[in-house]
């Protein structure tokens, strides 16, 4: 019978297992073996290893290596345990909810809400630092402060918010008109951080039509956050108003003289740049005496009509000399809604206003007053030499600056604007004796003891009582004759000015001011 052997590993016969149970084998021991094969060849001799005995001791080896392996992994665990425990726990930091915050364009960034807590300490010990107030677009930085570390966040600020709309009040809606576009801007009011765009959405409505309408102002920011608002509104004709014609007052004119009806008289529009004017002279002429009404009409391209009436009167001169030997003479004509008319002697520096007589003429004498006309090297402009032979009055002021500092009350102009060379009498004018300043005790009383002769800068001084009374009885646009007559001061003479002494305490006061404070 073939004796059985095992074959190991490099064809070596090992050791059945059954030999090896229950004993100890001989690390030394060797077992010769002649097979039947080599008997023939003669006895040949080998040397096994004991079966199994090779892969056992790598087997262990390698169970040792697997569990030096699972120890160390186990110590590594837990070292890392250890150690976020540490991380996460014990060790003093700030419990954030977000390290990538967000925040809204236009506010202000509470850098203490994403706080949640912390470790190792109290909330309190926190210093922050970083842009405070309102913040625009962009990317901040924010350092926390906690036991000596410090941690930084990045908040993105960006506009999330639609744009805010709200009506305006309806008497501030507009106004809108049939001619032009509708501006939403006019609708309402936006409250955004950034740029809005606005657009009307008509809802189909012809907002060239006037009406009532229901729109919807749609607005879109810079960021692409949108929101809509519904309004009523308005739609108004684009012009209601006529053209305004200028020009065309009553008048008077002397008869067979030369008179252009277009003369002086304009029309304008605030919305048509050429409006018509057609006048209708309704049998107007100066070769007859009477009055005559003319009819001026304007026109507008959008058909809006203004008609102006005017009263022309054609007349006789009437012809008036101040004095019997006097060489002077002027129209004494009255003016419509003029009482009086002021004549102003240069030479006997003397004024005397004139009424009205039966005839509606400027003949009776009614008032005569001292007065102060320029000095030599100044001009108090003659009216004699001009068209009409008159000027008229102007604006009017209690109180007016004078070119030289001083103050001068109840100030009338005087419209010189037709003598021939206007701008060398520009601002001349009716007006008290000066005083110092704006205070009534504050009187130039050297100036006005003056009064009867030549003193001014050109004006036409008075004292307060008899300026007051032209301030007073004389409406704005009298007539005004100036002229040189050395033969009478005029029908009524010249008043004997007064004269303050000097040395007077109440020298500052005009002894003819009204005032109850005068101490004269």
């Amino acid at each position: 019978m073939e004796e059985e052997k095992y074959i190991g590993e490099e064809g070596q016969d090992q050791i059945p297992e059954e030999r090896m149970e229950g004993q100890e084998p001989d690390l030394f021991e060797k077992e010769y073996v002649i097979s039947d094969a080599q008997e023939d060849e003669g006895p040949k001799v080998s040397a096994e290893e004991p079966p199994e005995k090779a892969p056992k001791k790598k087997e262990k080896k390698e169970k040792k290596s697997k569990k030096g392996l699972i120890i160390a992994l186990i110590a590594l665990l837990l070292a890392g345990a250890a150690f976020a425990g540490w991380y996460f726990f014990l060790r003093p930091h700030i419990l954030f909810s977000t390290t990538r915050p967000t925040a809204e364009a236009g506010e202000v960034f509470d850098a203490m809400s994403i706080v949640d807590g912390v470790r190792g300490g109290d909330i309190t010990d926190i210093a922050v630092s970083g842009p405070a107030g309102p913040l625009a677009k962009g990317v901040y930085k924010y350092s926390y402060r906690f036991k000596g570390k410090s941690t930084e966040v990045t908040v993105s600020v960006r506009d999330t918010k639609a744009p805010e709309l709200s009506l305006k009040p309806e008497e501030e809606r507009g106004p809108f008109n049939d001619r032009e576009e509708v501006d939403p801007a006019g609708i309402v009011d936006v409250k955004d951080y950034g740029k809005v765009t606005l657009k009307l959405d008509s809802q189909g409505n012809d907002l060239k039509t006037p009406g009532m309408y229901e729109v919807i102002v749609n607005a879109k920011d810079e960021d692409g956050n949108e929101s809509s608002l519904s309004a009523v509104i308005k739609i108004e004709p684009y012009d209601t108003e006529g053209p305004k014609i200028e020009g065309a007052t009553n008048t008077s004119v002397i008869l067979w003289s030369n008179f252009d009806l277009m003369a002086g008289v304009s029309v304008s529009d605030d919305k048509d740049p050429k409006p018509s004017l057609v006048v209708d002279s309704n049998g107007f002429t100066t070769n007859a005496e009477g009055s005559y009404t003319v009819t001026y009409t304007a026109r507008d391209e959008y058909g809006n009509v203004t008609v102006v009436e005017r009263v022309i009167n054609v007349y006789q001169v009437a012809y008036y000399t101040p004095g019997y030997d006097s060489n002077v003479y002027w129209d004494a004509t009255g003016e419509w809604g003029q009482p009086y008319l002021v004549a102003v002697n240069r030479t006997h520096n003397t004024v005397t206003v004139y009424g009205k007589d039966g005839n509606g003429n400027y003949t009776v004498p009614v008032r005569a007053m001292a007065c102060s006309t320029a000095r030599p090297g100044y001009n108090t402009p003659i009216s004699t030499n001009v068209y009409g032979g008159r000027f008229h009055s102007a604006w009017r002021a209690d109180w007016c600056y004078m070119v030289d500092g001083s103050w001068g009350r109840y100030a009338i102009s005087i419209d010189t604007s037709l003598a021939p060379d206007p701008n060398d009498t520009w601002g001349i004018m009716f007006h008290s004796v000066c005083y110092y300043s704006q205070s009534i005790d504050d009187l130039e009383y050297e100036e006005y003891n003056k009064l009867g002769g030549t003193a001014s800068l050109g004006c036409i001084r008075m004292c307060v009582a008899d300026e007051l009374w032209l301030y007073n009885n004389c409406p704005e646009g009298f007539p005004i004759i100036i002229y040189d007559d050395a033969s009478s001061p005029g029908p009524l003479g010249k008043p004997e000015p007064i004269r303050i002494d000097v040395d007077d305490p109440r020298r500052g006061w005009d002894p003819t001011d009204p005032s109850s404070s005068n101490p004269w």
